[in-house]
């Protein structure tokens, strides 16, 4: 178990450098985790506490946001919310599981243009080598794209201009 109490400053450079080096986190990602961060910090130092934990954790998530429920929140919140959740388990465990959107749609690609694009998702994770979230930026583009033939009643890869 990693160490469970640690100096916040410490740790926030720490969890970091473990997003941009181990997670490749995009720097614009990074940016908005460290505002929430930034935040987590002014917290602690008007509650004179030096040491982040996961009773710190509790704190904060009820400072901000009350007895609400994750499903109450607006999108913006649940984002601080993950970023609170990323700095404790990181705090605890040394690492951070990359951690899924709440409710991600699973597309269904029906009918033959919809198994071509399949097989184009599949290659293009195969030789591309693509991120999880170029891969499902390609499934929701592609999927809203087969909706529109669908739509227009294009069953065939060969009537479409």
């Amino acid at each position: 178990m990693y160490e469970k109490v640690k100096d916040y400053n410490l740790l926030l450079t720490e969890v970091t450098d473990y997003l941009k080096t181990k997670l490749r986190y995009h720097p614009s990602t990074l940016n908005r985790h460290s505002r929430t961060w930034a935040w987590i910090n002014k917290f602690m130092n008007s509650n004179r506490i030096k040491h982040y934990c996961p009773k710190v954790e509790k704190k904060i998530l009820y400072h901000r946001f009350g007895l609400r429920d994750i499903t109450q929140l607006t999108r913006h919140e649940k984002e601080v919310h993950n970023s609170i959740k990323m700095m404790t388990e990181f705090a605890v465990t040394g690492a951070v599981k990359v951690m899924p959107r709440i409710n991600r749609r699973d597309f269904g690609f029906e009918g033959s243009i919809g198994a071509l694009m399949r097989k184009f998702i599949e290659y293009k994770k195969v030789d591309s080598r693509l991120s999880t979230v170029r891969l499902r930026c390609y499934e929701r583009y592609l999927y809203r794209f087969l909706q529109y033939c669908n739509k227009k009643k294009v069953h065939s890869i060969k009537k479409v201009d």
